[in-house]
């Protein structure tokens, strides 16, 4: 069984899209001059701050700035294809080096979490400290980690580990293994050979 372990932002995540429509609804918000507005928004920062990741309820979220409408519009068009097309041929994580509660969040309003094993998520700030965590939990022949950063790619390609970036630009550096979308990723032959 192979095990696929996605970075978050900016592989599933469009983050640059969701502070635009984050920003643009805050922006309505505060020149609508309307306090009831407001307040929801207010109520439902202050409710994201001091909640646990587990406990958050999304409906308390509607119609505030942090609508999980736009956790899931922020998804990359090509994230929910590929987890549904790869859920039944390998275990499926995810990896981050930013805030964890901020991450388990952002799993759990975009409906990202459904996809993740829950001993698959690890979120901390020292990523590569993870990679060692994973391989030796699960063989480093099992892993395959996806992600947007060339110089991380390399560093992991160059340790023999299973890793691909994910470049729908077109403009990442080319020696390193590459996708440029990660519906690609169930087709690819890796997940379907076991190494002896």
């Amino acid at each position: 069984m192979k095990y696929v372990f996605f970075d978050i932002d900016f592989t599933l995540f469009d983050c640059r899209e969701f502070e635009r429509m984050v920003f643009a609804k805050l922006k309505k918000d505060l020149f609508s001059f309307s306090l009831r507005t407001l307040k929801k928004d207010f109520t439902a920062l202050r409710y994201f701050i001091t909640t646990a990741p587990e406990k958050i309820d999304a409906s308390r979220l509607t119609d505030s700035f942090l609508d999980p409408a736009y956790y899931q519009k922020a998804l990359f068009p090509d994230a929910l294809p590929a987890l549904e097309a790869l859920k039944n041929t390998a275990k499926l994580g995810a990896w981050s080096e930013a805030n964890p509660k901020k991450q388990m969040i952002k799993l759990k309003l975009s409906g990202l979490i459904n996809f993740f094993e829950p001993e698959l998520l690890y979120l901390s700030r020292h990523k590569l400290k993870l990679v060692e965590k994973i391989a030796d939990s699960y063989g480093l022949e099992n892993v395959i980690f996806v992600d947007n950063k060339p110089k991380l790619i390399k560093k992991l390609s160059g340790l023999g580990i299973q890793s691909f970036l994910i470049d729908r630009s077109d403009t990442q550096p080319t020696n390193v293994p590459t996708i440029k979308t990660l519906i690609s990723l169930p087709d690819l032959p890796i997940l379907f050979s076991e190494k002896k």
